[in-house]
């Protein structure tokens, strides 16, 4: 599966490709004078005005292609998301959801809004990549920022570059919303599930944790308006909701907390949700956790949770980078403990709902090459595997724990695979120990959200 990654570039040489942005821009605000237009019309005067709006948005669908084919460089970037595709899904989404993508290029950012009553795109002047590296460094920062004590992390990276941000996590979070949500919102606020499909500088970035400032000094986060998604596949609306329904099978479950001296709440986690889900003989919270075990149990279970430390390596060997399982006994085989990305992604996985996957920065993508990302979570889903829970930055212990246990009792209870993870996180919010979006807002549902 080939995610959309990277920003598109211009330079002094590409005089042409800067020009055909430049054209992009005019047409959208041209499309936008005639919206402000609309809005102060009644009757005959309006319907004729919403049909220039129409030709106008075709007109740039159109030519969006155009460059596409102009400039062979870009079809990697708009290949799967195009406004084109995206038009063709328009009668598949459900009356519920939204879809957005957001492309930056340069100074220039393009959002594209779907519902199943219409696809709509802004285009605006934002230089915003330098605003959004800060707001996903700020979420992971309330160590320096709070009086909590250390932290217990569910992760071992070995060359990671840290950023030390300065601007309060509020105000990065609001300025952004205010750049990425308000233009947009009166087009979805009346769904309840919000898709992103993340692209470039977003790719990593937890969009449920924007906010806004209320006038009682209070914030509200995104998410307590959208239970939120994330895909890079548009299939994922192809299922019909009675498919799903059928196919979801709690039973077929196994959890793995992997025994580590450093980490103090992942076997327990895992004991819990067995008693929350009912079953104790696919509980690995002992010498059976094992790398074969987790192997069998991701082509043998539908549902599978890992509670372990992920070990990320940001260099050239990423695709090295793994799941941390106990060693077999007989290690000949090549099941070392160490469940990396390439063993993943060579897995015969066939039948598998939900991979959970608790442990740190299992969302974080890497660019290889341009167009192409990886990352644990990617991995799996290139596996056939329908839907990922994983994770943006380094988690606690203590706090994934409990959000853990919510998000299954709510599983449980037959919500929805991104209701039940939104409501845990709302949850976890509310603990006054857990307020800051560190705790709660790494945690990512990538693919069928149903």
């Amino acid at each position: 599966m080939k995610e959309l990654s990277g920003s598109l570039t211009t330079n002094a040489s590409d005089k042409d490709k800067s020009e055909a942005l430049k054209q992009l821009l005019s047409l959208q605000q041209s499309k936008k004078a005639l919206e402000n237009t609309a809005e102060k019309q009644t009757g005959d005067a309006r319907q004729q005005t919403v049909k220039k709006i129409e030709i106008l948005e075709a007109d740039y669908t159109n030519f969006l292609q155009d460059i596409v084919e102009t400039y062979p460089d870009l079809s990697s970037y708009f290949a799967k998301s195009n406004a084109d595709q995206f038009y063709n899904y328009k009668s598949k989404i459900p009356n519920d959801v939204a879809v957005a993508l957001y492309l930056v290029n340069d100074k220039t950012l393009m959002i594209f809004t779907l519902t199943n009553e219409k696809l709509a795109i802004d285009t605006m002047t934002a230089d915003i990549s330098k605003t959004v590296s800060a707001f996903i460094a700020a979420t992971k920062q309330v160590q320096n920022t709070t009086g909590t004590a250390a932290l217990h992390l569910r992760s071992e990276p070995t060359d990671e570059d840290e950023t030390t941000v300065k601007i309060p996590f509020k105000d990065l979070s609001s300025e952004l919303y205010d750049i990425l949500i308000a233009p947009v919102y009166q087009k979805i606020k009346d769904k309840k599930r919000l898709c992103i499909i993340p692209t470039g500088v977003f790719s990593n970035m937890p969009f449920q944790c924007l906010g806004q400032r209320h006038a009682d000094s209070t914030f509200h986060f995104l998410l307590e308006d959208f239970a939120i998604f994330y895909t890079n596949q548009m299939k994922i609306f192809d299922a019909a909701p009675n498919v799903v329904a059928e196919r979801n099978d709690l039973v077929s479950f196994a959890a793995f907390g992997v025994p580590d001296q450093t980490l103090h709440y992942n076997t327990r986690e895992v004991k819990e949700i067995g008693k929350i889900m009912g079953i104790d003989s696919t509980i690995y919270a002992d010498s059976r956790a094992t790398e074969s075990m987790a192997k069998f149990s991701l082509t043998h279970k539908k549902y599978i949770h890992f509670a372990t430390h992920g070990v990320l390596n940001y260099s050239s060997q990423f695709s090295k980078s793994y799941l941390k399982f106990l060693p077999d006994k007989d290690t000949s085989t090549g099941n070392n403990g160490q469940l990396t990305i390439r063993e993943i992604q060579s897995l015969p996985i066939e039948d598998c709902e939900l991979v959970t996957l608790s442990a740190c920065e299992t969302a974080i993508s890497k660019e290889l090459a341009k167009g192409w990302t990886i990352s644990p979570a990617n991995s799996f889903l290139e596996r056939r595997v329908k839907s990922v829970v994983a994770s943006l930055w380094k988690v606690d212990d203590e706090a994934t724990s409990i959000l853990m246990d919510e998000f299954y009792n709510n599983l449980n209870k037959k919500m929805d695979k991104v209701d039940a993870l939104r409501l845990a996180q709302e949850t976890l919010s509310k603990n006054p120990k857990y307020s800051h979006p560190f705790y709660w807002g790494a945690f990512v549902l990538y693919g069928e959200w149903r």
